[in-house]
């Protein structure tokens, strides 16, 4: 059947049009829409996530939520969309997230955007970029639109989703142009900013800002994006010293075959040009396929490790799961045994449990290794700096890691649909528990050997790690 086609565009654009101001900030969520969404929230969290009881009392828990569900007058959906991030985020668990939400194109199409970008230190927020150039390069961020930056960075850290209490994660994530983002979502609905920023020189100074196009934002140059090595995804050696830059483990980047062929390629050539000394980057490396991070490690590896022992899951029968618009995954339940009474245990397949990996006989790598890792080095890729720091003796520089050392909820997962918000909560349903499990180290990371925070225009990390490369290389050997 054909259809007029200016009939279909107009078609097209009512529903837009309905959909946009069904769901705009001004619209307004009634007592049993917020209470029926967020009972189906905390149904999906309680049952599904493993983590949540390690970092949160479960009266605490729920005590946040009556709060919420018994506002008689219900809430502005903007409201409600923050409120269900920040609990979300709560719970400690990174793959558990706010995935979409109408909100989401009601900002990018209707709103303006501060035009800046920061760095986050410890300690500090810098400017990263400015739209006209309007605040200098390196400035210091001390006010916007009459609030400190540190009651802004606590309200943007609150909603970014961490392993445990990570606190790396929300740094690195809320700077460049995610801050421009995090702002209009969570902070502060404004189209025009006054900010209060001090000069590298020490002066102080208030400019107005108009807000930008998020097109002009998203197409900012962004300091942390320069390429960390010349070849990504690939070996760089250059005076004595190789530089592994792995940006990525996933799959859809490299199937089994292809990457045992990319690292056996990789460490041949490091042997066979003698080298000692041996970079491997993850600072950008999200996460992916935890098997190809553990191969890597195959190639330093001090002894045979089991990296996965188990995988454990609160439950096969989900209430939650007829709100999911993720298929229900058939899961075979061994006997149950509990953490502290929190947590039962499931059977996974075999591709992951209980796996031995073998230190390489061909092309071994018995040099020193050096692992560059941050606050995006999470998941897989955080899976990979705990098993090299138990199975190997790397030396670690950087940001801590945003992954938990014990890891944390992953593999399987469930996307939720609350039915009136039309929020989109990605569940992480399944814990692996490493070789290496100790829950005394729950919600903390690996500590780095050297600290080093990255620096506008500067890649220090690797300049300190090349700096120290460089005084092994020139120092009088012993006889």
């Amino acid at each position: 059947m054909m259809i007029n086609q200016n009939l279909f565009a107009a078609l097209i654009c009512f529903i837009s049009s309905f959909s946009y101001s069904q769901f705009s900030a001004s619209y307004r969520l009634t007592h049993d829409q917020v209470q029926q969404d967020m009972n189906i929230l905390y149904k999906s969290i309680s049952e599904g996530v493993i983590e949540i009881y390690w970092y949160k009392d479960q009266s605490e828990f729920q005590s946040e939520f009556d709060s919420i569900c018994n506002l008689q007058n219900g809430m502005p959906y903007i409201e409600f969309y923050r409120e269900v991030t920040r609990m979300v985020s709560s719970m400690g668990c990174v793959h558990s997230y706010v995935q979409e939400s109408p909100m989401d194109d009601y900002f990018s199409e209707n709103h303006d955007f501060i035009p800046i970008g920061v760095n986050n230190t410890n300690s500090e927020t810098l400017i990263s970029f400015s739209v006209g150039n309007e605040i200098p390069l390196g400035s210091k961020l001390l006010e916007i639109n009459g609030k400190t930056i540190d009651q802004i960075r606590s309200q943007m850290f609150t909603i970014y989703g961490t392993d445990g209490q990570i606190t790396s994660i929300p740094k690195y994530g809320t700077q460049n142009e995610d801050f421009s983002y995090f702002y209009k979502h969570y902070v502060d609905t404004s189209q025009n900013f006054k900010v209060k920023f001090q000069y590298p020189s020490g002066k102080q100074e208030v400019k107005i800002l108009q807000g930008v196009d998020w097109n002009i934002i998203s197409n900012m140059p962004d300091f942390e994006k320069v390429k960390f090595t010349e070849y990504p995804y690939a070996l760089n050696i250059e005076n004595k010293i190789a530089i592994l830059n792995i940006e990525s483990s996933s799959r859809s980047e490299y199937n089994e075959r292809k990457w045992a062929k990319f690292l056996d390629q990789c460490f041949e050539k490091i042997e066979n040009e003698k080298i000692d000394h041996l970079i491997i980057d993850v600072r950008r490396n999200s996460g992916g396929w935890m098997p190809h991070m553990f191969h890597l490690v195959e190639y330093f590896a001090r002894s045979r490790f089991v990296p996965v022992t188990e995988a454990w899951q609160k439950n096969d029968n989900y209430s939650f799961m007829k709100y999911s618009s993720t298929p229900k995954r058939d899961f075979i339940n061994n006997k149950n045994r509990d953490l502290d009474s929190l947590i039962g245990v499931a059977q996974y397949d075999n591709w992951l449990i209980n796996v031995e990996y073998v230190p390489k006989k061909e092309h071994f790598f018995n040099g020193q290794v050096y692992i560059l890792a941050g606050g995006e080095t999470h998941s897989a890729a955080s899976r990979f700096i705990s098993a090299a720091r138990e199975y190997s003796n790397p030396i670690i520089i950087g940001d801590y890691p945003g992954g938990c050392y014990i890891g944390g909820s992953g593999g399987n997962s469930a996307t939720v649909v609350l039915p009136n918000s039309q929020i989109s909560v990605n569940i992480a349903l399944t814990f692996f528990k490493p070789g290496w499990f100790d829950i005394r180290q729950k919600g903390s990371a690996v500590k780095p050997d050297h600290f080093i925070e990255q620096e506008i225009g500067n890649d220090a990390a690797m300049q300190f790690s090349i700096n120290l490369i460089n005084q092994s290389l020139t120092k009088p050997k012993l006889h």
